[in-house]
């Protein structure tokens, strides 16, 4: 028996070592017992299987023996852990065994009696920690909190932001490891909760009624933010002015958060490039009209390059084209990308925006615009370098090959093949370090030259208040969207979240170029303004429904719309459309 439990002992120990090592390297945060209390479980475990042949002896009497020796054993485990056993009796008892194991026995024994109680310690240390928390959450009662399912440097971003903005606010980060790393480091000096237990056991409602929780899921495996989402959804949906952000960019996202019973709670889903893509033409969009060349009395032309056609690269060569429909302008667009089959793929993926009677038509009211995409083309090529010289009326490049490296080259390397060409052209280019930005910004040659390369989609700006949570544009979205909808609606449809972004987005293009009537209200534009507002509106909307996905539903019956198929009876030229649809139009495309 004492051989027996040695070993067993001995085996128990080793293995709570290895699994103590082997889930601190873990980088899941999915584990029923953190490293610490696995070692203090299996420790507990095998300091009991230790002492229980000491045991044996107090109980002759068969019936009971064993299970009088079990509990004792537990007894006496408990009393290790607590310091509250005289330590010298056990190990006297395990000496006077006449075995050859004894004093190999009495040896490893000590060594669990002392580790037990610095182990008691941690647990110790470990509870007060998480109950400080819990008491410094509590006394936070009347802040805004702002929750994260998990620690990592998109959420830490995001959340020095924010509390730089409203440095009254609680910060909480949930499921965050044990073991001291920089960014908890950072979090930790920033003043923020650290909880290592998951979002949905964490109280968050324990707050002043009133206040503001936003609850946040947005680590990179998506799945598991809509998992998540979906049930803090359930447990929060009668909490006033909740509101959760969950980032999932796929279909699958769209589908399950559009139609879940959400209650009181505003649930956004987050596409951080989509964001970042409409926050930046909204701030910076008016230069592609400035930087146009004219190509004759009544027109300016907007040539932009789109290199890389990964999601950066496709959301902006998208957005361009419906962006750019304004009166006075034409847009052209290339896309490069060194894949195989990428025209293909975009063809399939937006049908009716690539199709030859839309694409390249330039009709009024219907659309005016022209895609070319240039596929199997690689940056370093002879090909890519005769298409950028070879285009005397460049105006805008943006660069977004999915690494900073490759697009800061492939933007340098842009600008020189540019001025060879004679042109100029405003480079953006997707940089997500910060140090790299800021080096990027007014670099020069060694004459003097600047490159005149802009960074944009550095993690500062792609994880930021503005971006993420709420922003100028997102308010004159919501406002266009209540001219004919509820704000409910707004939310919970991404149909109708989205349009209204871009409705809001192509008025301050508007404004900007000067088309008329469109700071009026519908009511105060002449026939004359009415009639530029509406075919211009119509013009946008259009494409910027084709870039969506949508195709004509083959029928001006508004029963022949099918939005499971993106199949819509109003994707046709401007003069086929009703007096009511003309004038939701003109309601659209002005700021009243």
């Amino acid at each position: 028996m004492w051989k027996t439990c040695l070993i067993l002992s001995l085996m128990i120990l080793v293995s709570a070592v290895v699994l103590f090592i082997w889930k601190r390297k873990k980088k899941s945060h999915d584990q029923l017992l953190s490293p610490f209390h696995t070692l203090f479980a299996m420790v507990f475990v095998a300091i009991m299987v230790g002492i229980f042949p000491a045991f044996r002896g107090f109980f002759p009497e068969k019936p009971f023996r064993l299970f009088n020796s079990f509990f004792l054993s537990l007894l006496e485990t408990i009393q290790i852990f607590t310091v509250n056993i005289d330590g010298p009796d056990v190990l006297e008892i395990i000496r006077s065994e006449s075995n050859p194991w004894s004093g190999v026995y009495s040896a490893y024994m000590t060594f669990l009696c002392i580790v037990a109680p610095l182990l008691t310690f941690g647990f110790l240390v470990t509870l007060l920690k998480n109950l400080m928390k819990d008491l410094t959450y509590l006394r936070r009662y009347c802040g805004d909190v702002y929750a994260f399912s998990a620690l990592d440097m998109a959420s830490m971003t995001l959340a020095e932001d924010i509390k730089s903005k409203h440095p009254k606010a609680v910060i909480v980060f949930a499921k965050v490891k044990e073991e001291t790393t920089d960014i908890v480091g950072r979090a930790e000096d920033a003043g923020f909760l650290l909880f290592q237990k998951d979002l949905l056991s964490i109280k968050l409602d324990r707050h002043k009624k009133g206040t503001k929780l936003s609850l946040f899921t947005m680590t990179d495996n998506e799945r598991d933010n809509l998992l998540l989402a979906l049930q803090l959804v359930n447990k929060y949906k009668d909490r006033d002015n909740t509101e959760m952000y969950v980032r999932a960019a796929g279909s699958e996202g769209e589908l399950l958060l559009s139609n879940v019973d959400r209650g009181k709670v505003k649930l956004r889903r987050v596409d951080e490039i989509r964001s970042l893509i409409y926050v930046l033409l909204y701030e910076e969009g008016e230069q592609l009209f400035k930087n146009a060349i004219p190509v004759s009395d009544q027109e300016k032309r907007i040539t932009a390059a789109v290199v890389g056609l990964g999601r950066y690269g496709t959301e902006m060569m998208k957005a361009l084209a419906w962006y750019c429909q304004m009166d006075g302008y034409s847009v052209v667009i290339h896309g490069f990308d060194k894949g195989k089959e990428v025209e293909d793929r975009f063809k399939a993926s937006f049908p009716e925006l690539m199709a030859k009677e839309n694409n390249g038509t330039f009709i009024p009211g219907q659309g005016c615009y022209e895609i070319q995409i240039h596929d199997h083309v690689d940056v370093t090529s002879t090909e890519f370098s005769k298409s950028i010289t070879g285009m005397k009326d460049l105006t805008y490049v943006f660069v977004g090959l999915g690494s900073d490296e490759k697009n800061v080259a492939a933007a340098a390397q842009i600008r020189l093949l540019a001025e060879r060409g004679g042109t100029h052209p405003v480079i953006q280019a997707v940089v997500y370090d910060e140090e790299e930005t800021a080096a990027l910004r007014g670099l020069t040659n060694y004459s003097g030259q600047e490159y005149g390369i802009e960074p944009v989609g550095g993690r500062k700006t792609m994880y930021s208040e503005k971006v993420i949570i709420s922003n100028e544009l997102e308010q004159q979205a919501l406002a266009r969207h209540l001219k004919w909808g509820n704000e409910e609606e707004f939310w919970q449809y991404e149909y109708n979240y989205r349009s209204s972004m871009a409705s809001a987005l192509h008025l301050k293009a508007k404004l900007f170029c000067g088309i008329p009537g469109a700071e009026k209200t519908p009511e105060e534009l002449t026939e004359e303004e009415r009639d530029v507002i509406e075919t211009l509106e119509h013009q946008r909307w259009n494409v910027y429904m084709r870039s969506e996905g949508y195709i004509y539903s083959g029928s001006t019956d508004k029963a022949s719309r099918n939005n499971l198929a993106k199949m819509h009876h109003d994707l046709v030229p401007f003069e086929t459309l009703t007096e009511e649809e003309k004038r939701k139009d003109s309601r659209a495309g002005t700021v009243g």
